[in-house]
């Protein structure tokens, strides 16, 4: 019954399309909140998708010659991990260990990693360090044109994965007389503080041999995925992650399908208000993506359209958007640094004036924005060799940065071009009460409820035992965050960047190297839990038993009824960010 009423909704949406638009193409809401769970340990399902990528892996031996057999048949795998959440139906991931040590990566139809069994920078076992002792017979400069020289021949433009800028290649090691001859070369990607690289090649300077190729999410180099024979099996219902996602997922489709006209006038109303380059009206046939879900009782929406432009809805209004040329939170935008090149004709109080001229553009009382506040400057991290890329993002948090946020705005300011490319206006006060469309946003109860006497009681786990913040002022960092031994530690990560090279099992040290230090640990009895608060409002948690190693990795988003960036409150599940 409930899909029936999501078509007939669907159907009678196609009327949004304007009238020049002839053709109404299908629009459906995206129910799935990260995306589609699978049941991975399948047998037939994970031989299958094994079988669809080794070609994949036996041509990209092949075109850089490495020391492995090829064809790659499954007779040489040791080990195949799928993934266990899918974004869309069909993906195909992810890595694959061969019996002679050999490593690589699959994801987004591309792969994305190669390691041999003789990678000097992912070694485990320190006591083999000697036996990496060698001369030296290249130079640094002739290493990185090897390098270049391998992304060309996996077909790749280098400016697809960041190669045409100057690398950052740190010094030689060097143990007493002994040289360690690899060469690590990192491309960084000046979106994430530059701290986490776009590509990575290791090169062994006495084979003259590539060692390692990492390409970190890079989204030029999607292709489509590969066909697996096989339908994967969905998993259980009583599977914990198939609940979590389901509970995501309870909204009334009916009350979604709704709520479409509604979100796209809210929409047109800021595209009116900050004079956006968009066309009017938005219409079904402009949409890539709707995602609706039910935030506690109250409509939280993310529509991205098929130019990259990005809205997300709240509550009853538009609350973020980011243009397809917006810079500091674009990990899922094509990205090429000659897009955003340019020469700075807005000085830093110059881009305040104007962020807080966009701000009032929305028409809010005087003094309702809190924008006569000290803003926080999110700036570009000096690298060595990266153009000028003119942007900067003004950030106003009341009542102040590490407190319960009641408001939280946003502009990322293109200094070269003077346009906001980025805006978020976030208050507590606007979260009044959802739009009334006639029906509940809760979906219908069943006819089949289970008798009230036959449901399992289920035990509530005690709050985490969380220490209430000191009366007094501290340094950064110092609020329940363990001595990690840091003397220079990164900037701490404020995007999802730097964490989308993070995987479980990585040293403490090295994830702290690429993201920074927390902003706190929840940890209670059972270990640490580490979290990053984010720019968007989301946090990244990351669990670990003893701060040896990553034991797990999740990505949250706020609810409405705890306030995003709170230090106060434990991290509660929010909606999904796809």
């Amino acid at each position: 019954m409930r899909n029936l009423t999501a078509l007939a909704m669907a159907i009678c949406f196609s009327a949004l399309v304007s009238a020049a638009e002839d053709k109404p193409q299908p629009f459906k809401i995206d129910f799935l909140a990260s995306g589609e769970l699978v049941n991975y340990s399948s047998p037939a399902y994970s031989n299958a998708m094994l079988k669809a990528v080794l070609p994949y892996f036996s041509e990209f031996a092949r075109k850089l010659n490495l020391p492995v057999r090829v064809p790659i048949r499954t007779t040489q795998v040791k080990s195949f991990l799928p993934p266990h959440l899918i974004r869309r139906k069909g993906q195909v991931g992810e890595s694959v260990m061969l019996k002679d040590g050999t490593s690589f990566g699959f994801w987004d139809g591309h792969v994305t990693g190669y390691d041999s069994p003789r990678s000097y920078f992912h070694l485990k076992d320190l006591w083999l360090i000697p036996t990496f002792y060698g001369p030296l017979n290249m130079t640094k400069e002739e290493a990185i044109k090897f390098a270049r020289d391998a992304i060309g021949k996996l077909g790749y433009p280098l400016e697809d994965v960041l190669a045409d800028l100057e690398p950052s290649v740190p010094p030689l090691e060097h143990y007493g007389t002994n040289i360690i001859p690899r060469y690590h070369i990192r491309w960084l990607d000046p979106r994430c503080g530059g701290s986490s690289a776009a590509t990575e090649i290791e090169v062994n300077a006495y084979l003259k041999t590539i060692e390692s190729i990492r390409f970190n999410y890079i989204v030029a180099l999607r292709r489509p995925d590969p066909k697996v024979t096989v339908e994967p099996d969905p998993l259980p219902s009583n599977h914990l992650w198939r609940r979590m996602n389901d509970r995501a997922n309870d909204i009334n489709h009916e009350y979604a399908y709704r709520l479409v006209p509604v979100v796209f006038r809210a929409v047109e109303d800021w595209v009116r208000k900050f004079n956006l380059d968009l066309p009017l009206p938005v219409t079904t046939n402009q949409v890539r993506r709707f995602y609706c879900s039910n935030d506690g009782g109250d409509p939280y929406v993310e529509l991205t359209l098929k130019n990259d432009w990005y809205f997300v809805y709240r509550v009853n209004a538009v609350t973020y958007f980011r243009s397809a040329r917006c810079f500091f939170e674009s990990a899922l935008l094509p990205f090429y640094v000659r897009d955003f090149v340019g020469t700075p004709r807005l000085s830093e109080e110059q881009a305040i004036t104007f962020a807080r001229q966009v701000i009032a553009k929305l028409g809010y009382p005087p003094g309702f924005a809190h924008t006569d506040l000290k803003p926080r400057l999110q700036r570009l991290a000096e690298i060595k060799g990266m153009p000028t890329i003119p942007r900067l993002c003004i950030e106003w948090v009341y009542p102040a940065p590490g407190q319960p946020r009641d408001q939280w705005i946003q502009v990322e300011v293109d200094c070269a071009r003077g346009t906001a490319e980025m805006v978020r206006f976030d208050d507590v006060r606007l979260w009044d009460k959802a739009p009334d469309l006639g029906v509940p946003i809760e979906p219908p109860t069943t006819t089949h409820a289970v008798p009230p006497e036959k449901v399992e009681k289920v035990v509530v786990p005690e709050p985490p035992r969380i220490a209430p913040p000191p009366a007094e002022p501290t340094p950064p960092h110092a609020r329940g965050i363990p001595d990690f031994g840091m003397e220079r530690p990164p900037p701490t990560a404020w995007t999802i960047t730097p964490f989308q090279g993070v995987k479980v099992g990585m040293p403490i040290r090295e994830l702290l190297s690429l993201c920074g230090l927390p902003d706190g640990d929840w940890g209670v009895d059972l270990g640490h839990v580490l979290i990053w608060d984010l720019n968007d409002g989301s946090w990244v948690t990351i669990r670990s038993k003893d701060l040896s190693r990553v034991d797990s990795i999740s990505h949250q988003c706020p609810s409405k009824h705890v306030p995003a960036g709170s230090h106060n409150s434990p991290p509660v599940p929010g909606p999904g960010r796809q």
